[in-house]
């Protein structure tokens, strides 16, 4: 019999699609990461904007939506060819959309602008200079998230830190990183049985979860969870330097670079370059003002 608990849940929803078998999948972790590393940099960096004070240009409005446009559309064929639903890509990104949101939604009301309401000595005002940051932010906040979402459905964790080795990222956030998203899921299997041992000699009403004596149960489990963790820790170093552990884990796959994941790293890559010098190359074009 297998027991599958709540980290075996939270493991297969971050790697549930990550093992598909796909002409994405089958590309190489450090072309994925360079590639939508750069596109992610480039759509963020760029600074052409959404919105602006003309009415009525459509064209230039056209000009300045179309980048995002196909960085999105790349990303959503990208995500088509590796078999990834777009409803899971879509939710994933649209799940740090609040936080986006609420910092970006009061940008228009400050500013210099068309009046909206007033109420006593405040006048909301909806500025367009706001506006235009209020677009770019939110556009910017769901394709950069969306590259993540691409480059974690279509590579295991432990490749994507792979690629990273070998692109001289520091070791030691390697390990700190290898390490946390290993027993990540251990963590979340000891909270659940703390928690429902909790419950099983609970035999208070759990409506006042806001009361002093909730509040003392769930720090004593916390410190509790931290001492255990503490010396599972302690437990598995120990282990690991009996076993010869010298600050790194050794691995005995090698990662050749084929022709066709310069191809597809060098198309991204050009397309993120592309939305960073759209503005300079609107502004050759007489568009940009």
């Amino acid at each position: 019999m297998v027991i599958r608990g709540k980290g075996y849940a939270v493991h297969n929803v971050l790697e549930r699609y990550a093992w598909n078998e796909s002409p994405i999948h089958a590309l190489d972790a450090r072309v994925k990461v360079v590639s939508l590393l750069g596109l992610l940099v480039g759509v963020v960096l760029s600074r052409a904007p959404l919105y602006s004070e003309w009415v009525g240009e459509r064209t230039l409005f056209f000009l300045h939506a179309t980048q995002y446009a196909i960085v999105f559309l790349v990303l959503v064929c990208l995500l088509i060819l590796a078999r990834v639903p777009l409803r899971f890509a879509l939710t994933r990104t649209l799940m740090v959309m609040p936080f986006v949101g609420g910092i970006a939604l009061f940008v228009p009301l400050f500013g210099d602008g068309k009046e909206l309401y007033t109420v006593g000595p405040l006048t909301l005002t909806l500025s367009p200079t706001g506006l235009d940051v209020l677009t770019r932010v939110s556009s910017k906040g769901v394709l950069a998230v969306l590259c993540v979402v691409v480059l974690t459905s279509t590579t295991p964790f432990h490749d994507i830190l792979r690629a990273l080795e070998h692109l001289r990222v520091p070791r030691i956030y390697l390990m700190v990183m290898t390490f946390m998203y290993r027993y990540l899921f251990l963590l979340v299997e000891e909270i659940t049985t703390m928690k429902r041992a909790w419950e099983s000699r609970t035999v208070r009403e759990r409506r006042w979860l806001g009361s002093m004596w909730h509040i003392r149960t769930a720090g004593m489990i916390i410190a509790s969870l931290f001492l255990r963790s503490y010396e599972r820790g302690e437990r598995v170093y120990a282990a690991m330097l009996s076993r010869g552990y010298k600050g790194e884990l050794p691995t005995l796959e090698s990662m050749p670079l084929q022709r066709r994941d310069v191809v597809v790293g060098g198309i991204v890559l050009l397309l993120g370059l592309g939305t960073l010098s759209s503005e300079h190359w609107l502004s050759l074009m007489g568009v940009f003002s």
